[in-house]
């Protein structure tokens, strides 16, 4: 995850600053690893893992479905990226 969380914040970046494309992709990349976290109880545990671990690997899901909630709310219900093509 060390790689893909400056991919978010460069995301979030670019969505402050209106552009919105560019946004929505490094974003939506961004939550699609996280919606893939539960597949850690597709392979064999090493060890087992505490309530913590269990909780933070649910929550990274769940975080990655919002966010994947809110991008869709963000160009299909409020078009926001048509602001920046009105402008250019």
């Amino acid at each position: 995850m060390i790689v893909m969380t400056p991919v978010g914040l460069l995301g979030y970046w670019f969505y402050t600053k209106g552009i919105f494309w560019l946004a929505y992709f490094l974003l939506a990349l961004y939550s699609i690893t996280s919606i893939s976290s539960p597949v850690h109880y597709l392979f064999a545990m090493v060890a087992p893992m505490s309530l913590k671990m269990h909780s933070l690997i649910w929550l990274d899901g769940v975080m990655g479905l919002l966010l994947i909630g809110f991008l869709l709310w963000s160009s299909f219900a409020l078009k926001e990226w048509r602001s920046t093509l009105s402008t250019n």
